[in-house]
Parts: structure tokens; sequence; C-alpha cells
């Protein structure tokens, strides 16, 4: 929260009743002319007079409260619609084995550290595991809905090195691809 300071306020509105003043002085003395002059004056004294009132408004509010309200501006989007974004992104870059963290953040628009505070609190993972996670989550779909090899799924979700694909697949399924395949395979056949 802001202070409020009162003299400065005080101090702008006499500025601006100054300066009206002095407008009035110098518009009297170029026009000699008293009926030319004086429907500019009543303009400038209605410009004071509005200027006087708010401030003075602006005054009794914040006098009342002691500080000046600041209204942040949400800009930070839902969780819903951060999700959907990321996905969107995350599916036209399924390939692409150099997409990372700085390519993400560049495609979302935000800074990298905005990127992985806004990731981490909506989904509790790192920039870097949320990749990494959706890419392996489509490998599931991938070998159990459509008829292809393990390397193809590798390469079709972005990772360039097999084991590195099959490493990082067990630590978070439990089970090698190929195995999966299989008990998917089978679970299916069975149900």
């Amino acid at each position: 929260m802001v202070k409020f300071r009162k003299k400065w306020w005080l101090e702008k509105i006499n500025k601006i009743s100054s300066i009206a003043n002095t407008k009035k002085e110098s518009l009297y003395k170029k026009n000699n002319n008293f009926s030319a002059s004086k429907s500019r004056f009543d303009e400038l004294a209605m410009w004071k007079s509005i200027l006087y009132n708010q401030r003075k408004k602006l005054i009794d509010l914040y006098t009342n409260t002691g500080t000046l309200p600041i209204q942040k501006k949400n800009r930070v989007p839902g969780k819903k619609t951060f999700i959907y974004k990321t996905e969107q992104i995350l599916e036209a870059h399924l390939t692409d084995p150099n997409f990372g963290v700085c390519a993400f953040s560049f495609e979302m628009s935000m800074s990298r550290v905005h990127l992985y505070r806004l990731t981490k609190d909506f989904t509790g993972q790192s920039p870097s595991e949320y990749i990494r996670n959706y890419r392996l989550h489509k490998a599931t779909l991938l070998l159990t809905q459509a008829n292809k090899s393990v390397s193809e799924v590798a390469y079709l979700t972005g990772f360039n090195d097999l084991s590195h694909f099959s490493k990082c697949f067990k630590k978070v399924f439990g089970v090698c691809p190929s195995e999966y395949k299989k008990v998917e395979i089978m679970s299916y056949l069975f149900v």
C-alpha cells in the first residue's frame, strides 16, 4: 500500500489554480475586448472548478482511508486456459526433439521464470518435467492405439535416444515400454 501525502496533493491543486489564474490574466491582457476574453475566462474557471472538485474528492477519500488502493491487474491466465494452451503448444511440437523450456516459454509468450512459476503452481511439475511427462503420456497412447514399434513411438514423441526414452518411461510407469505394450494388449484381449 502506498502512503498518501496530503501536502503533495495540495501543492498540485495550488499549482493548477495558479496556472489557471495566469492564463486568465494573460488572456485578459491580450484581448482588450472584455466580451471575447470573458468566454475564455469562463471556460478556464469551469475547468479550474472541475479539477479542484476532483482533487478535493480524492483528498477526502484517501484521507479517510490513509492509503491509496492499488489495483492488481490480473494477467495470469486461469488454470484451464493455461493447461489448454500448453497442451496445444506441446501437441504442435511433439515430434521436435529440440523443443525445450526456452522454446516453450517463447511459444507461451512469457519469461522462463514466469513459465516455471505458473507450471509449478498449476501442475506441480517443472516445465521440463511437464514436457517430458506429456510426451510419455502421448507415447502410452501411441503404444496402445497405434500399431507402431517402441522406437517409432520414441521418435514420434520427440525422444532422440531410445535408451533415454525407455529409462524415462520406466521411471514414470514402472515398466519398460515394450512390457507396457504387451500388458495393455493382454488386458485388452482378456477384458
